[in-house]
């Protein structure tokens, strides 16, 4: 193995090379071992995957065109409230979209409150319920972090065809929709 290649790269290219040669099979003869080996394959590279995006160059590229004070903790606030159901969402809209406890969501809000990149206002139906809205200096740092984002996901896949891109991410989103299908309708603690 050169020294020069990480051996994640070479495992992973390994499997590939394999799973490439394998998929020469048909799927009716895939047996459980082999679909079991797959899903090990996929739970490998999900670890991966998390393991890149919580990577100091990752965060770097994201965060290297803005403010010191703005990490990440503070875009995936941004990126909840803009993509948020609701018009102007509250602190528990931003815990459920980040799968957080309403506590950590609040002071992670009013860091970002503080940062100015929040507006907080009282609800015109609940004066006791506070609605959180994107400052334009907030939609304009989610806007860089965004497209910094996006240059980077473009340069690790531009070796990929079109077709292989647009495979990757429906069958993503396919496993993305199991998954919050699953969360629904999942007995909630008081239902246990």
């Amino acid at each position: 193995m050169p020294e020069s290649i990480p051996c994640q790269v070479m495992l992973r290219d390994d499997l590939r090379g394999k799973r490439m040669a394998d998929s020469t099979k048909s799927a009716t003869s895939a047996s459980p071992s082999y679909v079991q080996r797959d899903v090990e394959d996929l739970d490998s590279s999900l670890a991966q995957l998390r393991r890149m995006l919580q990577h100091p160059y990752y965060r770097d590229r994201l965060l290297g065109a803005l403010d010191d004070a703005i990490e990440l903790g503070t875009l995936r606030v941004l990126r909840a409230v803009e993509r948020a159901d609701e018009a102007l969402p509250a602190v528990g809209t931003i815990a459920d979209a980040l799968g957080i406890d309403p506590s950590t969501a609040s002071r992670m809000v009013n860091r970002t409150v503080e940062l100015g990149l929040l507006q907080r206002t009282p609800s015109a139906q609940d004066r006791r319920r506070m609605q959180l809205k994107l400052t334009v200096t907030g939609q304009r740092c989610l806007e860089r972090a965004t497209s910094e984002r996006r240059i980077l996901l473009g340069e690790l896949t531009q070796h990929w065809s079109g077709d292989e891109l647009h495979a990757f991410v429906d069958l993503m989103n396919s496993m993305l929709d199991s998954f919050w299908r699953q969360v629904r309708t999942r007995p909630t603690a008081l239902q246990r």
